[in-house]
């Protein structure tokens, strides 16, 4: 469970969740911990650390028909404090009992942690750190982009946490996500950070935001169609209230 992204003074701060998303969810929540958002990832590789790997994060994705009008909403679960009431509630329904379709979680389906059917999943996911943004309306997606296109990018934006885009209590400085994109990604590709969600199902649906690794073909980009059910998830569960 240790992680590289400890710190020596730090050292078990964070830890590795491997495997099905499904199944290491529940765990790293019952050890006390969140997973990793966007923005603490970007930090952590401007510092050296996580620059290889990539991260299913804590931020997760929900989709909701098809086409340009396709309802995609962003759900920040944690912020500097800790885990949020609607981000426990969207963490809890990634467990084992839940039904899953191509990857994603059914939320016509979902269940607690305990089993029991959890009705209108979709409607009950929202509150503060829910962003609603329709298909049509992010700009470039499927694409790598420049770094111009990145900083103007909604989606990115949303993930770094943009004091323009996301309510206060999420909100951060966006000189340090500038940093990121510009000396960390930027100064090893110049086209990078792609925007790519799923396509959707027939049924509403949810994911994890996956950002993955620099160097070779990892490029930062953000997919939201990696499958909660697959062997090879990573979660990084950072442990609340331990430190100062």
């Amino acid at each position: 469970m240790s992680s590289e992204f400890n710190s020596v003074q730090l050292r078990e701060k964070y830890a590795d969740f491997n495997g099905k998303i499904k199944e290491q969810m529940p765990l790293l929540l019952a050890d006390n911990r969140y997973p990793m958002f966007t923005r603490e990832l970007a930090e952590q590789r401007v510092q050296g650390r996580g620059i290889g790997r990539y991260v299913d994060t804590g931020d997760l994705v929900t989709y909701n028909g098809k086409g340009d009008n396709q309802e995609i909403r962003f759900i920040l679960t944690a912020n500097r404090q800790g885990l949020t009431e609607t981000g426990r509630f969207a963490l809890g329904l990634i467990n084992p009992h839940s039904d899953y379709v191509n990857g994603a979680l059914n939320l016509t389906k979902a269940k607690d942690a305990q089993g029991k059917d959890v009705n209108g999943a979709y409607e009950a996911i929202s509150g503060s750190g829910v962003i609603a943004v329709k298909r049509k309306d992010f700009g470039i997606l499927g694409n790598r982009m420049t770094q111009e296109q990145v900083l103007n990018h909604k989606g990115w934006r949303i993930l770094l946490r943009h004091p323009d885009e996301v309510p206060v209590e999420f909100a951060e400085d966006f000189e340090g996500a500038k940093e990121y994109i510009g000396k960390v990604v930027f100064s090893r590709y110049d086209q990078a950070m792609g925007m790519f969600p799923s396509d959707g199902e027939k049924v509403p649906t949810l994911r994890a935001w996956c950002v993955y690794w620099l160097g070779g073909d990892g490029g930062s980009d953000a997919v939201g169609s990696c499958g909660l059910d697959d062997d090879d998830g990573c979660s990084v569960g950072y442990l609340v209230f331990s430190y100062p």
